[in-house]
């Protein structure tokens, strides 16, 4: 497909970079870009998973994950650290037609967060009750198990989950909400409060009810607290008051998300909090990825779920069931990480199947052996021919197709932006002008 350098490219699918028309490897992107009128654009339009792996500092948001935001016409969810993709491509994603979401707790780019409860999930066609709260509650504890002892957070687990099942089943619709899930957990005499609930028969899910009373027949002077403060751990993360107002009440319908309804969300999670709220960034994530897959009918237009710094999401259940299973729910992931060693430790049996399924491999910014080697095996190159790539180029593995080397975009530089984009106000100070350097 060839187009004018001035025109974005039709919606054709993913845009993984430019393969320029009869110009020599060895010129820069910009070069091309001013330079010449046209140039071939390398992109994907299958209904597979992408993954992309550079180091930190490479470009992956201005080569990657913001030319595809600005471009891409069916819905997106986005994990947007440091607000980048919601600051330059928010309005665009508007005049494109969706529905702007931003949960942004800490307010880094929007006074006014959205909210997300994930107890809607709970709401959705098909939903039970106790088996969603049981998932909901494995959201907020991953990371925390115990090979040696898991009984500890077995039993804190089951502890929320039955928390989460009871609040849903017997507050008003307005407590429905894990504010209240933590206020429970936190309560003067949560034990007694707990007896209380059940001698007054109000605890209608049998699940809770189960996990109540196995909780009261352990022992309460050491085996208890022990329960009780492992569940508290999981909690921790979703007491600030930011961080309970966007949880409280959904802005948005989670039923939209099923529908492929066209929504932009991105989840802006500041760095310096991606480690102490993991559990937040998680249950968001896995809320949304949930909705996805809880669809009988595939839309028209697939959701594009954009997973920037995936290795802080830790170990992620839905996020290796989306990539390795659930191909055809229309949703389509594509995960950004540092290198390898990322993906192997956080899902150490299954990374080799979360590589191999996914249709699209790039790679960009090998800077030396070890991650050349690596690379180099799966992608059947020499190492010595990553290491000489040009800071521009990136090597794709695409399904069906070989392994090629091409230019990644640049929406500051290409023509074929101008006009969609806002400036990203981290940069306002180095005068990068709205449109344009």
């Amino acid at each position: 497909m060839f187009f004018k350098s001035s025109q974005r490219p039709a919606n054709q699918g993913l845009l993984l970079g430019w393969e320029t028309n009869g110009v020599d490897e060895n010129v820069g992107l910009s070069t091309v870009a001013s330079s010449k009128s046209d140039f071939k654009s390398v992109t994907y339009d299958g209904d597979g998973h992408l993954l992309t792996c550079a180091p930190t500092g490479m470009g992956k948001g201005r080569g990657v994950l913001i030319p595809n935001s600005l471009l891409y016409k069916g819905p997106i969810i986005a994990v947007d650290p440091k607000g980048e993709l919601c600051q330059v491509a928010g309005r665009q994603r508007q005049r494109l037609g969706d529905q702007l979401v931003i949960l942004d707790p800490w307010h880094i780019v929007t006074e006014h967060s959205d909210g997300l409860n994930p107890l809607d999930i709970l709401n959705l066609p098909g939903s039970s009750i106790d088996g969603d709260a049981e998932m909901l509650a494995t959201l907020l504890s991953a990371g925390h198990q115990s090979t040696t002892d898991p009984f500890w957070s077995d039993m804190g687990t089951g502890l929320v989950s039955g928390l989460i099942a009871h609040v849903a089943n017997s507050h008003a619709l307005a407590d429905r909400h894990l504010g209240r899930v933590r206020d429970w957990i936190y309560h003067d005499d949560m034990d007694m409060a707990i007896a209380k609930a059940l001698d007054d028969k109000s605890v209608n899910s049998r699940m809770a009810r189960d996990q109540f009373v196995a909780y009261l027949t352990a022992p309460w002077e050491a085996t208890r607290p022990c329960i009780r403060s492992t569940a508290c751990s999981y909690v921790n993360p979703l007491g600030s008051a930011e961080v309970a107002a966007t949880l409280k009440a959904s802005t948005f319908r989670l039923q939209d998300v099923v529908e492929g309804r066209p929504l932009s969300i991105f989840i802006v999670i500041p760095p310096e909090k991606l480690e102490s709220h993991r559990a937040l960034l998680r249950l968001w994530v896995g809320t949304l990825l949930t909705a996805v897959v809880r669809r009988k009918r595939i839309p028209a237009q697939r959701t594009l779920a954009l997973i920037d710094e995936c290795a802080q999401l830790g170990t992620l259940p839905a996020l290796r069931q989306a990539v390795t299973l659930l191909r055809g729910s229309g949703l389509q992931v594509w995960t950004v990480w540092q290198d390898l060693s990322q993906l192997r430790l956080h899902y150490p049996l299954d990374w080799p199947t979360m590589v191999n399924n996914s249709a699209v491999l790039q790679v960009f910014g090998i800077n030396n052996n070890l991650m050349a080697k690596e690379w180099a095996e799966l992608l059947g190159k020499e190492p010595a021919e990553l290491l000489r790539l040009a800071p521009e180029q990136a090597v794709l593995c695409m399904h069906g197709q070989g392994t090629r080397t091409c230019r990644r975009p640049d929406y500051l530089t290409d023509r074929a932006f101008a006009g969609l984009y806002d400036a990203n106000q981290r940069f306002a100070g180095r005068g990068q002008a709205p449109n344009g350097r």
